[in-house]
C-alpha cells in the first residue's frame, strides 16, 4: 500500500526482498502466514487479507487455492526466513471466518471452535492442506498457530485437530503456563514479563526433554 503496487505481485515481493533479508539475518526462523481474514481483528495497521481461498461449490463442497501461500513461503525461504511455517489462526479474534461462493460473493459468519459451523469451515481444510503440506515437503515445518486465545478454545482446537490430522503440530503465543490449556502445543512462546518464572522455567525443561520448543 505504501508503494503502491499490487498485494503479492513482482513489484511487491520485490518491496519486501531487503526487509525478508534483514529479518533472516537478524536471525528470525519463523515465517508468519494467513489462513483468514483479518486473524488478529484489525488491531494492527494492516487488518491482512488470508493468503488461503476458502471457495465453497455449488453442491456445498469445499475447495482451496493455496497459490499464494505457496509464492510466499518460496519467497520467504529464498530470503533465508524459516523453516518454520506459523499458520494464523483457527482461532481468529471475534471467531469470524470468510469464504467465496464460486460466483464470487464473499460471506462472513462467526465459527465458534465446538460449533457446527466450525466444524464444517475447516473439517475439510485441515486434511486438504495437510496433504497439501506434505506433498511441498512442508508439513514437519507447519504449526497452526493461536495466540492468546482462552483454555476451553484451545483445548477445543488442539483436539479437534489431533482428530482429524494427528501429527499436525501447534503453535502458541500465550499468557498462561503451557500446561494449563489441556492440549499438546508444540511450539510455546510466552508473554515476556512476571510469567517467566521459576515454574515457567521447569516447564520449559520437562517440554524440551519431550521435544517441544518453548521461549519467550
Amino acid at each position: 500500500r505504501y508503494f503502491g503496487v499490487v498485494p503479492f505481485s513482482e513489484e511487491h515481493y520485490g518491496k519486501m526482498r531487503p526487509l525478508w533479508e534483514l529479518l533472516a539475518d537478524a536471525g528470525n526462523k519463523t515465517l508468519t502466514v494467513t489462513l483468514l481474514d483479518r486473524p488478529w481483528n484489525s488491531q494492527c495497521y494492516d487488518p491482512y487479507r488470508t493468503m488461503i481461498r476458502h471457495i465453497k461449490t455449488k453442491d456445498g463442497k469445499w475447495r482451496f487455492d493455496y497459490s499464494i501461500f505457496d509464492e510466499y513461503v518460496a519467497f520467504g525461504r529464498s530470503c533465508g526466513l524459516g523453516p518454520v511455517i506459523s499458520c494464523y489462526t483457527m482461532c481468529p479474534w471475534e471467531y469470524m471466518v470468510t469464504w467465496e461462493e464460486e460466483d464470487g460473493t464473499v460471506r462472513t459468519v462467526k465459527a465458534v471452535p465446538g460449533t457446527d459451523v466450525f466444524r464444517d469451515y475447516w473439517g475439510d481444510f485441515l486434511g486438504d492442506f495437510a496433504a497439501h503440506l506434505k506433498e511441498k515437503g512442508w508439513f514437519k515445518d507447519t504449526f497452526i498457530a493461536m495466540d492468546e486465545r482462552s483454555i476451553e478454545d484451545v483445548k477445543e482446537i488442539g483436539s479437534f485437530i489431533r482428530g482429524l490430522v494427528p501429527d499436525m503440530k501447534v503453535a502458541m503465543a500465550g499468557n498462561k503456563l503451557p500446561s494449563a490449556y489441556g492440549t499438546v502445543i508444540d511450539n510455546f512462546c510466552m508473554i515476556l514479563g512476571d510469567k517467566i518464572n521459576d515454574t515457567y522455567i521447569k516447564e520449559a525443561s520437562e517440554r524440551r526433554a519431550k521435544g517441544m520448543k518453548t521461549t519467550f
